[in-house]
């Protein structure tokens, strides 16, 4: 249920703010970077991964059903890293001629080589849906993070794709140490527990986690 907001004193709030280094409790998965930080109706947050608070929605783990869409995905991504747009521009298969697809294509490379660095790797994670249709996830990680992408495969051909910028959530006091965020799609709340020391646990559908503010 949504909670019932409680009042909390602005030095309280703004106290909390901070850029949390936290890690799996148990062990499983990779640790994770989540900054909060404190606005005027109270405290938000985001994180470096995005599927911790719901943003990818439901992602079924790779090598299922669509094991050959995310094999095509990986293949027209690994082709355009080194700047070969004829796999994309085959798989779009429209009106479009090959040197407008192409000319779109190192756009966007470019605007990710800017802000990002040098391509590293890729990093499947799963397939989703859009509407109806798969929605191939993919992390593209360049030196300094980069975008997930999500390639959307209509019945017989690429019917786009999308970069997943997800925003910020907001959070709900429960008391000064409790805050959560509510959304009717997600099957509970996402809990954050902040402690003395600048410590905080974090309750999420992908598990719990547990760290510190950084300096």
């Amino acid at each position: 249920m949504p909670p019932v907001p409680a009042a909390v004193a602005k030095e309280q709030v703004t106290a909390k703010a901070g850029r949390y280094a936290l890690s799996q409790i148990g062990g499983g998965g990779a640790g994770v970077t989540v900054t909060v930080r404190a606005t005027g109706d109270g405290l938000e947050a985001e994180s470096d991964e995005p599927a911790l608070f719901g943003a990818l929605g439901s992602v079924v783990s790779p090598g299922g059903q669509f094991a050959n869409l995310e094999s095509r995905t990986i293949a027209i991504l690994e082709a355009a890293a080194k700047d070969n747009f004829r796999p994309i521009f085959e798989a779009f298969n429209d009106d479009r001629p090959f040197e407008v697809v192409q000319g779109n294509q190192r756009r966007f490379w470019a605007g990710w080589r800017a802000e990002f660095g040098e391509f590293q790797r890729l990093e499947l994670l799963g397939t989703g849906s859009v509407q109806g249709d798969p929605a191939v996830t993919v992390r593209v990680l360049f030196a300094r993070g980069g975008p997930i992408l999500q390639f959307i495969w209509g019945p017989r051909r690429l019917a786009g794709f999308r970069a997943l910028r997800p925003a910020p959530i907001a959070l709900v006091a429960e008391s000064p140490t409790s805050w959560v965020y509510y959304s009717y799609r997600a099957p509970a709340l996402v809990r954050f527990t902040f402690g003395d020391g600048g410590t905080l646990q974090l309750e999420t559908a992908k598990g719990a986690f547990t760290g510190k503010k950084q300096p």
